[in-house]
């Protein structure tokens, strides 16, 4: 007589019958429902990590634009523009080219009050220096922060991306501190089934302008109403500024600086000015 394998799984169902609980689970039925289910449980998992992987890989492609930020770009390509019209305005006196100035060796001051008659107070020829500041630096950097934005768009088709844009809104204000860059253009770029829009793209510049466009115009006030400006007890009482004069033909050349950045305005003041031989 051959004898009968005992498998695994009917030794299971023995000690069960023997212990008294039920052999319901152990009929052939029973087992197949078990691996139907095991069947179902896998195909689970498999369904869900096809579909994990492929929204993986989306996210790795939105994840691209958080690399190559176009609002970084934008900052930086504008900034440089914004930093080297400020420099030409503190050395011209506040315009981008300034009309009457007195040269001085290799430099030219921009007369910000002016009193061609002697003994005369001068008159105040940049009465809105601020507003004329940020209306010169807004039109020298129009056209570089238009072709930062174009840049931008080159650089991302390049790279394989569609770029969508609206029109530019710019303006910038002189503040305490700083130059706050304001830009707004909507854009989308977009690749495949990912994209992202960005509008918002403002942003300042450290900078020291503000304060020095406003001890100009103290000096010029003073200059204008008392032919003189005190501006040693002035810096007595500021000290983070420096301010320099030079007697020089009748005129009067003034550099104004910030002690920290070593940012400073220049400008020239003809008041109340003496004839030769006096």
């Amino acid at each position: 007589m051959v004898k009968k394998e005992i498998t695994p799984l009917r030794k299971i169902c023995l000690k069960k019958e023997n212990s008294g609980r039920t052999k319901a689970r152990c009929t052939p039925l029973a087992n197949a429902r078990g691996q139907v289910a095991i069947f179902v449980m896998v195909g689970i998992v498999i369904v869900v990590s096809i579909l994990l992987f492929f929204f993986l890989q989306k996210k790795i492609d939105i994840s691209t634009f958080e690399v190559e930020n176009p609002q970084s770009f934008i900052r930086s390509c504008v900034t440089d523009s914004i930093e080297d019209s400020e420099t030409i305005l503190l050395a011209n006196g506040g315009d981008i080219v300034p009309q009457h100035t007195i040269p001085y060796y290799d430099e030219k001051y921009n007369y910000l009050c002016y009193q061609a008659d002697y003994y005369l107070q001068c008159y105040n020829t940049h009465p809105q220096l601020e507003k004329n500041v940020e209306a010169q630096l807004l039109q020298n950097t129009q056209e570089h922060v238009e072709n930062c934005f174009n840049l931008l768009e080159e650089e991302y088709n390049s790279r394989g991306f569609s770029i969508s844009s609206g029109d530019l809104d710019y303006s910038v204000d002189i503040l305490p501190g700083s130059i706050d860059v304001l830009l707004f253009k909507n854009i989308v770029i977009s690749r495949g089934d990912s994209s992202e829009e960005y509008r918002n793209f403002d942003f300042e510049v450290l900078s020291p302008i503000y304060d020095l466009i406003e001890i100009s115009r103290l000096i010029v006030n003073d200059e204008s109403q008392f032919c003189n400006f005190e501006y040693t007890g002035y810096m007595l009482l500021y000290p983070q500024y420096s301010i320099s004069r030079i007697d020089f033909e009748r005129s009067k050349l003034y550099n104004v600086e910030h002690r920290d950045s070593l940012k400073s305005f220049k400008f020239a003041v003809r008041s109340c000015a003496f004839p030769p031989g006096i």
